[in-house]
């Protein structure tokens, strides 16, 4: 990602925070019903899986995670991570609380995709920073 314009490294980041986000929920999901999710909980998954990906992207986004260089990820960044995913998911269970009541919502599956997300997010921007100073290392810089 050294050699990538700047706009296309944060597309490309943004993309997988996505792609991460979609994968918390479907585990969350999964994890909470044993992997045979209820019919009766597929539409409401359906209706706030889109709804979760905005509210955590814009999260993600006031916390900065989308300025700076990834290969210098740090300890303050993971916790940018930690606060942004918990914002994220107290407005989320904000909204599902005031719409629904949490009706056709499990509440566990938002602990847990807190979770998830905070795990998946910061793996993936600590294997970048792993990755830039093994191959550094293997150069000799």
């Amino acid at each position: 990602m050294r050699n990538l314009k700047p706009q296309l490294t944060i597309a490309i980041i943004l993309f997988v925070d996505i792609l991460i986000i979609i994968l918390s929920f479907y585990l969350c999901y999964n994890l909470r019903f044993d992997f045979q999710i209820p019919a009766r909980f597929l539409q409401p998954f359906r209706t706030i899986l889109p709804v979760a990906v905005v509210i955590k992207i814009s999260c993600f986004h006031l916390a900065g995670l989308y300025r700076g260089m990834w290969r210098y990820t740090s300890i303050a960044d993971m916790l940018n991570i930690i606060k942004a995913s918990t914002l994220g998911t107290i407005l989320l269970i904000s909204i599902v609380a005031v719409l629904s009541r949490f009706e056709g919502f499990p509440r566990s599956v938002f602990l847990i995709d807190w979770g998830f997300t905070v795990l998946l997010v910061s793996g993936f921007r600590l294997s970048i920073r792993f990755w830039f100073e093994f191959r550094s290392d293997g150069q000799g810089s």
